[in-house]
């Protein structure tokens, strides 16, 4: 299954993806940075609300935290072609074929 999100849906997406990358990063690498980690799962909800009131399908939402977590894999630059390999296609924009 496809599913196609705007590009404002997108933009909160990858605002989503950034934080949860954060926090993961953080608590890999600075478990006692707390006031860092209340900073980011803050961040977070408003981003969800933000999400929420866009319409945002939770499959988007779930694939983008999913991404996050892998903070090794996540890189804005690259952002729109990890969502397109989870289904999610971003409306307007055109995928080449890499390589």
């Amino acid at each position: 299954m496809t599913l196609v999100i705007t590009h404002e849906q997108y933009k909160k997406l990858d605002a989503l993806a950034f934080w949860v990358q954060e926090l993961t990063w953080t608590k890999e690498h600075e478990p006692n940075d707390s006031e860092f980690t209340t900073k980011a799962r803050k961040t977070i909800s408003f981003i969800f609300e933000q999400l929420d009131k866009l319409k945002t399908p939770f499959m988007a939402q779930n694939a983008t935290v999913s991404i996050g977590e892998d903070w090794t894999r996540y890189s804005s630059d690259h952002f729109s072609f990890l969502l397109r390999d989870a289904g999610i296609l971003v409306e307007d924009v055109t995928y080449f074929k890499e390589g």
